[in-house]
Parts: C-alpha cells; structure tokens; sequence
C-alpha cells in the first residue's frame, strides 16, 4: 500500500523547519518498517496570509503493508510535535496540519493552493477523505498545505533540492559552511543551479535564519543533488551535518502561474519612496496597475525605463489589492524615443527656417520639410530580477527557451 503524508506549518520564530520535521517522521516511519519512496518539497502561492518566505510544504510517500501502523506513528509524532511547541512557540506561530491520502484521486487541491488563496472551509470534504487530518489546536491552518503537498502529482517538470541539517548542539548559531563549497558546485557539479547570486557575488545554499537547515543545494536531476551534496559535505571548513536527504519539488516550475499577459503602458511610470515602481497598462482584460519592488534590481530598472505606448510582455502574480507584481517582463515593441530634426545630406541636422512648414540646414542651405525624426530602440529579451530576490517557484529566464 503507498501513503502520501503531507506535512506543513511547523516553523517559527525561534526555529523549526518543516522539512526537518518530516525528517524526524520519516526516521520513525522506517524504524516501523515502511519505505520511503520519494520526498516532495512543494512551494505554495506567494501571497498566502500565514506564510514563511519559502512557503513550503512535504509530502513523504511512504510504502507499507501495514497501514494502520502508520497512522499510529504520525499520532504519536504529531502529539510530541504538538508537545515540543508548547514549551518553545507560547504564541503559537506555527500551527502544523498533516493528512494521509492512501489515493491520489485528484491534484485539484495543490493546484488551488499553489495559484489561490485557500480556506479552510472549503477544503473540509477532501480532508474527510483523507485517512487522518491532524491539527494544531488554537487553528487548521497547517491543514491546508500539508492537503496540497499530499495531493501534487508531479508532472515532468519538476527539480530536486538536497538539504542537509545541522547538529543539534549548532542551532542558532552562525553557520560554517566553506566558501570553497561554491566554487565545488561551478566546478564539478554543472546540473546544480542558483548555488551563487551572479549579480552579487555571494552564496545562496545557506538560510540566514534559526533553522535547522545547514543548506540546499538545487539540482536538474537526483542523482545531481545527492552526488553534490556528499561531495559538499566532505568540503574542509564545512561543519558536520546530523543528516541529510534529497527532495523532488515544484521550485522553479512556474505552476503559480496562470501565463503571460500583453500590455500597453498608458502613463509614465510612477517611482515611489524606498524605489519601488508603479505603472497603470492596459491589458485585452481592461486597466492593470503593474507593481516592481526594488529589490527586482534589472527589472524594477526596465519598468521604470518605459514610455506611454510601449508594448511589453509580462509574467506575474495577481496581489489580493488587485494589483499585477511583476516577475519577469521583455518588451515587444518601444514607442519612439528621443525625438530630433532629420539630418542634411551634407551631415548637419536640419533647423527650423521660420517659414511655415519648412527645414533648413545652416551649412549647405537645402530645405526640408518640418518634421522630426526619432531613436527606434529594439527589445533586448527577457529581463529577471538577481537569483536572491526571485521566488522558490519562479523559472529562470535561461530555462524559458524562445517564445516569440
């Protein structure tokens, strides 16, 4: 019989990872007997009300002859869980939810809850079917991701992150992790990607916060991250790890998104205090305001840099305020730009001779008639903002191919 445990909300401020917590599950789930067959990671939509900055959630998928000693082991997990964040999170922040599915009937409920802010309420079918939900007891909230880790289907689409978690002795403290794993990674290990923000220079495998993860090293394939990670963690200057294992997740999918959307800007763009920008467009749908946060470094500059009448394309997310925040943009088409006098035959720029209608040029005296001329400024492809401020889920313009 196969289980898929779907696991989600067991972080706070103090710490916590809910990868690490499906990692405790997942020791005690074997010690019963039972196999993990596979770790999903699952990075849900953006803007959900509760989230972490990553907004994860796990599923394990779990093979066993013996359901009913599972579930006996997720209560128990689950009940010390719940224990462990009484004495430590008094304010409950994080409020963990986690279901069994003995039957991937439908993936309906994490593709709600990738691209959509979801509700309890209207999820409480679905977790009746499951074979278990537990929850934490000032709210359901964890319910809703552990629901929709458990339900992804992976399509062929997907990659794969290897974690490694520290020591337990080493949480909260700064974290020794070499310099010298980064340039392994670009050296040796060409499926990993996003192991080194390019426009900045620095590291991007290690969380700054609390948590128990040491780091994660991205990967096209499993065997890619699994080969990286035990070379990393061989790496001198690099402290031990207590464990680590390998996730397939929907990071850098784009399954957040709906698709591109054609606009037509109708103002200059508007420059807000602390550099972020606004622009009002018009869409095949009516009028969108389009929001850049700074932090979108090239981007948030090639926002700024249009015109009324320039013609782009955009991929984004709808915010609750119904605004569009922007995620990559390339223009299709530019109004004209700079605009100035034509040119003589001669070489000088032709000047306004007085009479109506008419240009002269000063040096060889030819005329023309008055009009002006203007800089056509030609699309450059997609622009992203730095590897550091792009969401988990975001595909990176380098993986998009063609798609004039």
């Amino acid at each position: 019989m196969r289980l898929f445990i779907g696991i989600d909300d067991t972080d706070h401020p103090k710490g916590g990872c809910t990868t690490w917590s499906s990692q405790l599950l997942a020791q005690n789930i074997e010690a019963a007997g039972a196999e993990i067959l596979e770790r999903r990671l699952v990075r849900l939509w953006p803007f959900a009300p509760r989230r972490t900055r990553g907004n994860g959630a796990v599923c394990l998928v779990v093979q066993t002859n013996d359901c009913s000693s599972i579930i006996r082991v997720v209560k128990s997990w689950f009940n010390s869980l719940l224990g462990e964040l009484r004495d430590i999170d008094e304010d409950s922040h994080a409020r963990p939810g986690v279901v069994i599915l003995e039957n991937q009937d439908s993936d309906r409920a994490y593709w709600e809850a990738v691209r959509n802010e979801v509700q309890i309420s209207t999820i409480e079918k679905k977790l009746d079917d499951c074979l278990i939900n537990l929850h934490h007891p000032e709210g359901k909230d964890g319910l809703i991701g552990a629901l929709a880790a458990a339900s992804w289907a992976p399509r062929e689409s997907v990659t794969w992150e290897a974690i490694a978690w520290r020591m337990e002795s080493k949480w909260g403290s700064p974290r020794e992790v070499s310099s010298r794993c980064i340039e392994i990674l670009e050296e040796s290990h060409p499926d990993t990607f996003m192991n080194r923000d390019p426009t900045r220079g620095h590291g991007l495998i290690s969380p700054r916060s609390p948590c128990p993860v040491l780091f994660g090293i991205r990967a096209q394939s499993q065997q890619a991250a699994l080969t990286a990670i035990e070379d990393i963690l061989c790496t001198e200057g690099t402290e031990s790890a207590q464990n680590y294992a390998v996730f397939k997740t929907n990071q850098c999918t784009d399954d957040h998104l709906f698709g591109s959307l054609k606009i037509t800007t109708m103002k200059f763009p508007k420059i807000h205090r602390g550099g972020h920008v606004t622009v009002d467009t018009m869409t095949a749908n009516g009028p969108l305001r389009i929001r850049c946060f700074k932090e979108g470094g090239q981007l948030n500059n090639a926002i700024a840099g249009l015109e009324p009448g320039d013609v782009a394309e955009v991929l984004g997310l709808y915010s609750p305020n119904g605004e569009y925040h922007l995620e990559r943009m390339r223009v299709i088409t530019l109004a004209p730009r700079n605009l100035s006098r034509p040119i003589c035959e001669c070489g000088i720029r032709f000047r306004s001779s007085g009479s109506k209608g008419t240009l002269r040029c000063k040096e060889c005296g030819s005329t023309s008639l008055r009009r002006w001329g203007a800089q056509i400024i030609h699309p450059s492809g997609w622009v992203e903002p730095s590897a550091d401020h792009r969401r988990h889920l975001a595909k990176p313009v380098a993986w998009m191919g063609s798609i004039d």
